[in-house]
């Protein structure tokens, strides 16, 4: 994850998890950002997407 973008590191404790989320908030790019990666995770994590890639496994797996 990036210093600056869609999403924050935080430690697994909740003041690290509030600073982060507060920070994020008050980031004017944050919410374009995340839509932009949203969209991108829709198409890579699509059905189809997701079919195509387990249906070449399976070609690898049969030689074919």
């Amino acid at each position: 994850v990036p210093p600056i973008g869609a999403g924050r590191q935080a430690a697994p404790e909740p003041a690290a998890v509030a600073r982060a989320a507060v920070e994020l908030a008050l980031d004017d790019t944050a919410r374009s950002a995340a839509r932009v990666l949203g969209a991108r995770l829709r198409e890579e994590l699509g059905p189809a997407r997701v079919a195509e890639v387990c249906e070449g496994w399976y070609r690898e797996a049969l030689g074919a």
